[in-house]
């Protein structure tokens, strides 16, 4: 493990990511080498068909890589079985999908749980007050999500992937089905998880407002990283963003 991979919360080196075979495989992932530091909120960028989705699968140990390694901490995920990857996503990884997901027979507590309760453990209750209050949803844990506003629902699907201190947070396209308004609150509860819980995020997006929210910007074209940017400003990333277009 090198030093950069042992300071990363996730890293990738030289990760490959294929399809079929013969005349009809295709290249996804070609060689591509990528860490994200502690406590950092970053966006993966890239046209469609660019493999963001698919390094997001790889990283979180939804898909296994045809080549290279992944890093979750100090664990390899390519030397895991499919039950240790399981196991490792129930506990040290959390995710934030697009459609949310919440189970609708639950309360919005219960949904929160959801993850420790597959997972037959109990609540860390200082943690889950934590989550509960920077969130801001004490006060409707006990609805069910028919009862809750779009925004109150985006809070609980946050909350759920929190609750088991995860290492990482990965989330794909999380604003792409979301009205600006809305797209713009679940990137302030993001960033909030960032900056007052030291959360690590890995989000895909297409989205230059929600990049630029971020700390850093990994660009992706035809499965290989082409650039980054740091401290990103909607500016910024518009003006990367034109350059992947005409290059």
């Amino acid at each position: 493990m090198t030093r950069d991979q042992a300071a990363a919360a996730v890293s990738a080196t030289g990760i490959s990511k294929s399809y079929g075979a013969g005349a009809a495989e295709v290249q996804v992932l070609d060689n591509v080498t990528v860490s994200f530091a502690a406590g950092e909120f970053t966006a993966v960028m890239g046209p469609s068909g660019s493999g963001k989705s698919t390094l997001l699968h790889c990283l979180a140990g939804l898909d296994q890589v045809s080549g290279g390694q992944v890093m979750l901490g100090d664990q390899d995920l390519t030397r895991m079985s499919d039950r240790q990857l399981t196991l490792l996503r129930r506990e040290k990884v959390g995710f934030v999908f697009q459609a949310l997901n919440l189970l609708p027979s639950l309360t919005a507590r219960h949904n929160i749980l959801v993850p420790l309760m597959l997972g037959r453990r109990k609540a860390d209750q200082d943690w889950f007050d934590r989550i509960v209050d920077v969130l801001g949803i004490s006060a409707f844990l006990g609805r069910r999500p028919g009862q809750l506003s779009g925004g109150q629902r985006l809070r609980v699907a946050v909350a759920r992937a929190l609750v088991t201190r995860p290492h990482v947070v990965f989330a794909d396209e999380p604003t792409g089905s979301l009205d600006r308004a809305t797209g713009g609150e679940l990137l302030d509860l993001l960033r909030s998880s960032v900056r007052d819980l030291g959360q690590t995020i890995v989000m895909v997006t297409h989205d230059i407002d929600a990049a630029a929210v971020t700390d850093r910007v990994v660009f992706l074209v035809d499965g290989t990283i082409v650039s980054e940017l740091a401290q990103p400003t909607r500016e910024s990333v518009l003006d990367a963003w034109k350059k992947l277009e005409t290059a």
